[in-house]
C-alpha cells in the first residue's frame, strides 16, 4: 500500500477522506490528524496523521512550520472526534477551538466523528457557526457548530458505545434517566467547550479541549 503521504488527490474531500481513513489507525482514546496541501497545479496531499495523545485536543504543528515543498499551502486539515460515554452529546460537532482555528487561518476544517462515522466539512466561508444550540438541564446552554457531512467511514463507528448506547435505551424505556460516568445524561459538565470564546486569538495547535 502506497503511504498517504505520497498518495496525490484530485479534490480536497477525497483527500481528507483518504487521510482520515489511515487516522483509524491511530489509537482511538485519542484525536489523531493532521493538514491538507495545495500544490501549485491545484491538487491535494496530505500530511500523515499524528496524534497528540489527548483525549479531547491535538497540536498540528504544520501550521506553524509551513509547507514542505514550494508552491504548496495549507488550505484544511483534519481530526477524529473520540467516542466515549463522556463526550457522546458533542461528538458530532466541531469545538469552539476547531472554528476559532479555521476561521483565523482561513482554512476548511475536516472532522470524523467516532461514533457515527461520518465525515463533516466546516468552510468559514460558506458554513454557519455556532449553529447548534445544546441545552442542559442546569439552564446552561452552549453553541456548538455543525458544518455539513461530505463522506461516511464504515469502519470508523465505535462499537464499544453500542453496548452504552442499548443501556441507554433501555434505562428510558423503563422511565430512568442514563447514567455517564460523570453523572445523569445532560449534566455533563461542558465548561471546556468555551475555552475559547470570546477570544480573538487563534491556537494553531487547537491544544484545547477539543471535542
Amino acid at each position: 500500500m502506497i503511504p498517504i503521504i505520497f498518495v496525490i488527490f484530485g479534490d480536497m474531500d477525497s483527500a481528507a477522506n483518504g487521510a482520515l481513513t489511515v487516522a483509524l489507525d491511530c489509537p482511538r482514546q485519542y484525536e489523531c490528524g493532521g493538514v491538507i496541501y495545495e500544490d501549485s497545479e491545484h491538487r491535494y496531499h496530505v500530511s500523515a496523521p499524528l496524534t497528540s495523545h489527548k483525549h479531547f485536543g491535538l497540536v498540528i504543528p504544520q501550521y506553524t512550520e509551513g509547507a514542505p515543498e514550494s508552491g504548496w499551502r495549507i488550505v484544511a486539515d483534519y481530526h477524529t472526534h473520540i467516542c466515549s460515554p463522556h463526550n457522546r452529546l458533542f461528538a458530532n460537532f466541531f469545538s469552539p477551538a476547531d472554528a476559532i482555528v479555521n476561521t483565523a487561518f482561513h482554512t476548511v476544517g475536516y472532522m470524523l466523528s467516532l461514533c457515527d462515522g461520518h465525515v463533516r466539512r466546516y468552510d468559514p466561508s460558506q458554513d454557519d457557526r455556532d449553529d447548534e444550540v445544546v441545552h442542559f438541564t442546569s439552564g446552561r446552554e452552549i453553541y456548538l457548530t455543525c458544518g455539513h457531512i461530505t463522506g461516511w467511514i464504515e469502519e470508523a463507528r465505535a462499537p464499544a458505545l453500542d453496548a452504552w448506547a442499548l443501556a441507554a435505551q433501555a434505562a428510558i424505556s423503563h422511565g430512568e434517566r442514563p447514567e455517564l460516568p460523570g453523572g445523569p445524561l445532560g449534566l455533563w459538565h461542558a465548561s471546556s467547550q468555551n475555552d475559547f470564546n470570546g477570544r480573538d486569538d487563534a491556537d494553531a495547535g487547537r491544544d484545547a479541549d477539543d471535542e
